[in-house]
């Protein structure tokens, strides 16, 4: 298998995992939504009155959606021990919380919102990148 069919396949399987999912959080809704109707689903309960516990997985439009990769670079970069960081650097600590994103995340797309994130005053430049050197960016 080539890098590029392992990557194609990966991506398809995240798709069908991304729509399953937006299905399900669909059922679940309406079964809610049954409930506020005075209607109860079939298995409203777990068994000796125990509340199972609701585990939620972002789907597609919490992960990279409208804001949602703005959101994450921000919140990664309050956490990352080094107070100066690449893009690079970035997308690495994206990667390893959440390697499901491995397919979509794209490094330029990090580079953009850190760059966004420098006009609005949330961070600052360490050390102005070229052509092929990484803009070097730092917490203010």
């Amino acid at each position: 298998m080539k890098r590029s069919e392992y990557v194609e396949l990966k991506n398809k399987i995240i798709r069908r995992y991304r729509e399953d999912l937006r299905a399900l959080e669909r059922v679940w809704a309406m079964a809610e939504e049954g409930q506020r109707n005075g209607t109860e689903p079939d298995d409203a309960s777990a068994p000796n009155g125990q509340q199972e516990a609701l585990v939620l997985i972002p789907a597609d439009g919490d992960s990279l959606g409208y804001g949602g990769l703005i959101n994450r670079v921000r919140r990664i970069v309050k956490e990352m021990p080094a107070s100066s960081f690449t893009a690079k650097d970035v997308t690495k600590a994206i990667l390893k919380r959440e390697p499901t994103l491995s397919g979509v995340l794209k490094e330029v797309s990090i580079s953009q919102a850190l760059k966004r994130l420098r006009r609005e005053g949330e961070l600052g430049t360490k050390e102005k990148g070229g052509p092929y050197k990484a803009t070097i960016f730092k917490r203010i």
